[in-house]
């Protein structure tokens, strides 16, 4: 799993002028804003919030495949930020905030359309939210952070669990489908708190 971590610095720092690859030259003009991780990353999230839209008016089947589309981008960008040669903390910072950003409004946006259980919904966003208020806790003092493989894994789960239940709307999924799902909502919900608990003794 592409954990979009960087060093501290953005990789074409390291790199002599002249030696720059053409991905790099773009954000070395644009003060690390121009990568194509960056690009997919706000790709991505104007997708889900189209996807949203879509499912706030009852078009399940296009919002979920525009969401689950959207979602893809964060696997994207992590990738293709490692192949070009262009992370940067600027990158990851804007992966890890929409991500959080997307998280949010997702759940919002399934509890006003009972795309959910409520109890779901509340399990799979509690942990990140309290994820967040933690990392903004030590970026307050300077502590930058990375994303915590357990992190990542919660997150999967949460997305996993939306999508099925966004596609229940869809298809009417088997009642075993759902029984499954929220066994992943535990998993995903028990993992974040975990993650919430490494973050908040410094570790990631």
């Amino acid at each position: 799993m592409q954990l979009h971590r960087t060093t501290g610095k953005p990789d074409w720092i390291a790199v002599p002028p002249g030696s720059h690859n053409r991905w790099q030259r773009v954000p070395v003009r644009t003060h690390g804003i121009g990568t194509p991780s960056n690009v997919v990353t706000l790709v991505g999230f104007v997708l889900v919030l189209i996807g949203l839209q879509q499912i706030l008016t009852q078009n399940y089947l296009f919002g979920t495949v525009l969401l689950v589309t959207g979602r893809l981008c964060d696997i994207l960008d992590g990738w293709l930020a490692e192949l070009t040669r262009t992370k940067s903390p600027l990158g990851e910072l804007l992966d890890a905030a929409i991500d959080k950003i997307v998280t949010i409004l997702t759940v919002a946006i399934f509890f006003a359309a009972h795309i959910s259980p409520a109890w779901v919904l509340i399990a799979l966003v509690t942990p990140h939210i309290l994820i967040a208020i933690i990392i903004l806790g030590w970026r307050i003092h300077k502590v930058a952070f990375h994303p915590s493989l357990v992190g990542k894994l919660s997150m999967a789960g949460v997305w996993l669990s939306l999508v099925v239940y966004a596609l229940d709307h869809v298809v009417h999924l088997p009642a075993a489908a759902l029984t499954v799902t929220q066994v992943i909502v535990v998993a995903s919900s028990a993992a974040g708190f975990y993650a919430a608990t490494l973050y908040a003794r410094g570790r990631n």
